[in-house]
């Protein structure tokens, strides 16, 4: 790879620093930012561009990347793969970057002028975030910053490299990006705008399925269109080349001569002939092969697959400032209630006391609470509102629930589960709750708490025991 080490002189700018070790790649601090730079600079270029500069290799931490011409396509995964998957990325090789957020055919002053502009306002946008946090939800996360730090969108683009020929240029590298980016969409975080529908391969799945005609008959593509000859005066109908002796149309029925068009015959049409079995039809099948495993799918068999652009919420935005997803939260402070349980624990508990009332009329009452919006919390309350918000909830829940009873976390809604308490009972607690969030917080901030009638647990057992 060519990579020139560099050094600072007296003035501050960058001159060429003689090693035993060539570097793997050059490290730049502009304003205690450490910035990779891989490939061939031009002589000069970078000079008045830094006050300090030192030698790292891709797997150090840095804050961009400048890609120049000269450079391995494989430092370019490796930097990328190494580095935090939010770094902005300037490329000036001539050669396509998907991941880059600035390109430029030829480095040039000015395209490194711009491309310094372009990194600097997405590292503002990101020093307004807390950093990415380790485990389940750092992918999710990661897009959301990505979004919030490029101007809010996530586009798909037409990509024949992938199967399923729709790629999201800035999500390179990071896998299963497209689920991730529906489930957040389900949740609120982004906005789903219509992009493409493709069709795909019964069997794989891929959207590379190129369209063919085949024979109805042998399902061959082998066709050619021929022409039909209708004969007037005895009403025989066949291929033109059934009627042509050489010179001139004679019917092949009743051996008359066909001298005039629109008198003695005409053409009414086309079919299509198979050179593979000999058959004809008078349409052709539409059939799509699959260009990854070959397998052939019927046009009426045929799935399709909607793709869309994303942007980014208010909710997603309230995410990112937060760096968690909403009710990760909540989730954390009911975790620490003596009746917490998931999910599916719960809906095996309610299973069990719905039996009991079933058979003995036994009462229990289920409360469900919706999670405060939290853009509407956050319009009245403000950032520092929402945690007190929460805490308080959890707070007034902890005082309300006995030593017997339950909550749980689903889909946004706190379920409560209450063994020997009638509905009356259970309609006192719900009204207690939110006369108390109204009390601390003002009306605008109501709990739209409601009671799961009996004949509504079943289905609300099964929903609870989704994995």
């Amino acid at each position: 790879m060519n990579t020139k080490p560099w050094k600072t002189n007296d003035r501050g700018n960058f001159q060429r620093e003689s090693s035993k070790h060539s570097p793997t790649a050059l490290c730049r601090e502009l304003d205690q930012v450490v910035v990779l730079v891989s490939g061939e600079p031009p002589e000069g270029l970078l000079d008045g561009f830094a006050d300090i500069a030192r030698n790292a290799d891709p797997s150090s931490e840095y804050a961009a990347l400048f890609l120049f011409p000269g450079i391995e396509p494989g430092l370019i995964v490796e930097a990328v793969t190494c580095a935090s998957p939010l770094i902005p990325i300037v490329n000036m090789t001539g050669r396509a970057c998907p991941r880059a957020d600035f390109s430029a055919p030829m480095p040039s002053r000015s395209a490194l002028r711009e491309g310094w502009t372009a990194i600097d306002e997405i590292r503002a946008k990101l020093r307004l975030l807390p950093p990415l946090p380790e485990g389940e939800d750092r992918d999710p996360l990661t897009l959301c910053y990505l979004a919030f730090s490029r101007d809010g969108q996530l586009n798909g683009v037409i990509d024949p490299h992938v199967e399923e020929m729709v790629s999201y240029p800035l999500l390179t590298g990071i896998p299963g990006s497209r689920d991730i980016l529906e489930s957040l969409a389900e949740s609120g975080l982004f906005e789903r705008r219509f992009f493409e529908r493709l069709l795909l391969c019964e069997r794989c799945g891929s959207a590379r399925a190129l369209a063919r005609e085949v024979c109805p008959s042998c399902n061959s593509a082998n066709l050619e269109e021929i022409q039909i000859v209708h004969h007037y005066r005895c009403g025989h109908q066949a291929s033109r080349s059934e009627f042509d002796d050489g010179e001139n149309l004679i019917c092949p029925k009743c051996r008359h001569r066909l001298r005039h068009y629109g008198v003695d015959y005409d053409t009414p049409g086309e079919m299509q002939r198979c050179r593979t079995c000999g058959k004809t039809a008078a349409e052709p099948l539409v059939s799509f092969l699959c260009a990854d495993c070959s397998h052939e799918t019927r046009g009426v068999d045929i799935q399709t697959r909607e793709y869309s652009h994303y942007r980014l919420t208010k909710a997603g935005e309230l995410a990112a400032e937060e760096g968690r997803l909403p009710g990760r939260e909540i989730e954390e402070l009911l975790s620490r209630l003596a009746g917490w349980r998931s999910p599916h624990n719960l809906a095996l508990i309610l299973e069990s006391i719905h039996r009991v009332h079933t058979r003995y009329e036994r009462p229990y009452t289920v409360v469900s609470i919706p999670v405060p919006d939290l853009e509407q919390a956050r319009q009245e309350l403000g950032a520092t509102g929402i945690t007190r918000l929460r805490r308080a909830l959890v707070d007034m829940l902890r005082e309300s629930l006995r030593s017997a009873d339950f909550v749980a976390l689903h889909e946004g809604r706190i379920v409560m589960l209450l063994p020997e308490t009638d509905p009356a009972n259970g309609e006192a607690v719900m009204k207690r709750l939110s006369q108390q969030i109204r009390e601390s917080f003002g009306e605008k901030m109501r709990l739209e708490a409601s009671l799961v009638g009996y004949d509504q647990s079943p289905s609300l057992i099964a929903m609870l025991s989704k994995r």
